[in-house]
């Protein structure tokens, strides 16, 4: 999900090949995470993030914005934003995945993350009832990329790329 909307506020993913340093409240050339007010029929910038590379998904829930990333630029790639004040934006913790983080989906204290082919574990889910640590709880090894996530109920179903199991769509 490279955007999502929540409330008065649309928070996006995106990339960026430049380098310097140029992302702040007031300057959003170097961002690859921005929050734009959407309360108007004319979007405006708020705040934004340098994750040093491509940033691929975002959920928000409450007061936190959970964000997976290419693995490269800033270490972690998973990680746990304080949005409560979008102008001040407050990084809680992060996780190096080691791999490209592909998507995040959230439902209820639970984080589940889609990444790259790594030596097990493209599906991976995090406990994140204390945001400031979450805590890796389990995964599934997807033989591939896996792209995509969405959770409903007790059902996680995943998309991946077709490189290992057969099934691209997996329940």
């Amino acid at each position: 999900n490279p955007i999502f909307i929540s409330g008065n506020y649309a928070y996006v993913m995106g990339s960026n090949d430049l380098t310097g340093t140029g992302c702040s409240a007031t300057d959003s050339s170097l961002c690859e995470f921005f929050i734009f007010d959407i309360s108007t029929s004319t979007p405006s910038f708020v705040n934004g993030i340098d994750l040093g590379t491509t940033g691929n998904s975002v959920f928000v829930s409450g007061r936190y914005a959970y964000v997976v990333k290419n693995n490269a630029g800033i270490t972690e790639d998973f990680i746990i934003y304080d949005i409560s004040n979008p102008s001040s934006i407050a990084t809680m913790s992060g996780i190096d995945l080691g791999t490209n983080g592909y998507n995040v989906f959230v439902s209820g204290r639970y984080a589940y993350i889609t990444t790259g082919s790594v030596a097990g574990n493209e599906f991976q889910i995090f406990d994140i009832s204390n945001p400031t640590n979450p805590i890796s709880v389990g995964g599934a090894d997807l033989v591939a990329d896996g792209f995509d996530v969405f959770v409903s109920g007790r059902y996680a179903y995943v998309v991946k790329n077709n490189g290992g199991i057969t099934e691209d769509f997996i329940i």
